[in-house]
């Protein structure tokens, strides 16, 4: 990489400032951040497409900026831009970062930055420079812009906001406090809520060029940084886990823990030797079917007793799991291979000894049946078991 005294590597709050579409030039403009504090200004700068070495490769950035807010004084009409900053191919073979004033006599060199960052294999420059540098204004307009430095034609050139007639630009305020987060991301759920639905609507906000995942599951964020998703529940205690990120780094999470008090039963179908399953009609594939052994039916523990609303945890160093129903205060301890389980604190013997099948641990129904007090209804011919549990 090619930097001197980088000051804002892992440096948080960045403010998603625009985001241009993509116009199909080399390295093309995509998103503006910008943060501040009481001495610097700092810019993150991202292009839709990156480069493998930046000197090589010629790509350069500029930031135009009116200190002044005065589009009469400066360079040209429109804005009147008191000062440039780019980061460029240095004759010197080396990326170089250098801030420029406009005088009376044109465009003079200013001051050289040392704190900026552009590294090989990224599309992505950081730079930061002081209040002071450009008169410490109380608000400042400025636009961006991105090309390809071994290019006279500017048809790789591309510049945020790029209307001329008339000149746009972009306004920052340096006396606004960042009390904000630097990602935002609310939900419209309350901690600990509960129904008595079987699936919840998951609403919030966020940042517009935000990436939101709902239990791990990405969703689509509207252009006004709206999102949506239905989360199915199960019985008893659920966490709606929220993740936002967006490219600066920035991260927020929030999360939820719904109550579903269902009102109805958890009816489970199971068939010998078939994958598939349901659960109150609803189909679900089984990473191994229920099985017979020595007369004695095997279903999967962690599918049923989380239908149920149970919390299923797995100890791998003993081969052990640990089920807890709060609804019911059941808790049951079981070992692979060991005939012996431990219902609320006592010792029951089982026909059949746990055992593991495809990563899932497999149990007698009918220890199933007397321990969460289900109904078990067979039916030969389909070779069919239904379990009804009332919770």
């Amino acid at each position: 990489s090619y930097f001197a005294t980088y000051q804002i590597v892992g440096k948080k709050g960045w403010v998603h400032q625009c985001r241009d579409i993509d116009e199909g030039t080399k390295f093309d403009l995509k998103d503006v951040y910008m943060m501040h504090d009481e001495t610097n200004v700092y810019f993150k700068i991202t292009t839709y497409r990156g480069w493998e070495d930046p000197f090589k490769d010629g790509v350069f950035f500029e930031i135009d900026i009116d200190a002044d807010q005065n589009p009469d004084t400066g360079f040209e009409e429109g804005m009147g831009e008191d000062f440039f900053i780019s980061v460029y191919p240095d004759q010197e073979g080396i990326m170089k970062c250098y801030v420029a004033i406009y005088t009376s006599d044109g465009w003079q060199d200013y001051q050289e930055i040392e704190t900026f960052k552009i590294e090989k294999n990224s599309n992505i420059v950081e730079l930061s420079f002081p209040r002071i540098l450009i008169g410490n204004p109380d608000k400042f307009n400025y636009w961006v812009g991105v090309g390809y430095w071994y290019e006279e034609e500017d048809k790789n050139w591309d510049y945020y906001p790029n209307d001329d007639e008339p000149f746009y630009y972009l306004e920052y305020d340096l006396t606004k406090k960042l009390t904000q987060p630097a990602l935002p991301l609310e939900i419209d759920i309350p901690d600990n809520y509960k129904t008595d639905r079987d699936s919840i609507m998951v609403k919030g906000k966020t940042s517009s060029d935000a990436t939101v995942e709902i239990n791990g599951e990405e969703v689509l964020v509207s252009s006004s940084g709206i999102f949506a998703k239905i989360v199915e529940l199960n019985p008893g205690e659920n966490i709606i886990d929220v993740k936002a990120y967006d490219s600066a780094g920035n991260t927020a999470e929030v999360k939820r823990r719904v109550i579903y008090e269902k009102g109805r039963k958890v009816v489970i179908e199971l068939w010998i030797g078939k994958k598939k399953a349901k659960m109150n009609g609803k189909d679900y594939l089984l990473d191994a079917p229920p099985f017979i052994e020595n007369g004695r039916t095997l279903v999967p523990i962690r599918f049923i007793a989380e239908s149920f609303g149970a919390k299923v945890d797995w100890i791998g160093e003993t081969k052990t799991v640990i089920i807890n129903l709060e609804s019911k205060k059941i808790s049951i301890v079981l070992q692979i291979g060991s005939k012996i389980a431990i219902v609320n604190g006592e010792r029951i013997i089982l026909d059949v000894a746990p055992k593991i099948v495809n990563g899932r641990t497999f149990v007698p129904l009918r220890f199933v049946a007397e321990t969460f007090g289900a109904e078990v209804l067979w039916n030969g011919s389909e070779r069919k078991i239904t379990i009804i549990f009332t919770p």
